[in-house]
């Protein structure tokens, strides 16, 4: 697997490789039964964008990806669910 390009302190997310220019981590608590994708894409504080959702939501999307492993299904939710986001917000 490759190694993050940027900082990325969140001791909490589990980095799953690049995408493009993007650094792609997720963040799961499970107290909180939130799943978060992140795609980082400098090393500033801000350097990133994320989006949120339900594990019963990321669960349900897994089961459909047979025959893809986790991390790529992984980044497909991830992705799916921010994609207008990261292309809005980064240029």
């Amino acid at each position: 697997m490759s190694m993050p390009r940027y900082v990325h302190d969140c001791t909490e997310c589990q980095f799953l490789g690049q995408v493009g220019k993007y650094d792609i981590y997720t963040c799961c608590r499970s107290s909180w039964n939130v799943l978060t994708g992140i795609a980082r894409f400098n090393d500033s504080g801000r350097g990133y964008v994320s989006c949120s959702f339900l594990q019963e939501d990321v669960d349900e999307m897994l089961k459909t990806c047979a025959g893809i492993t986790i991390t790529q299904a992984q980044i497909l939710v991830i992705f799916s669910k921010a994609r207008s986001l990261i292309l809005g917000m980064v240029t």
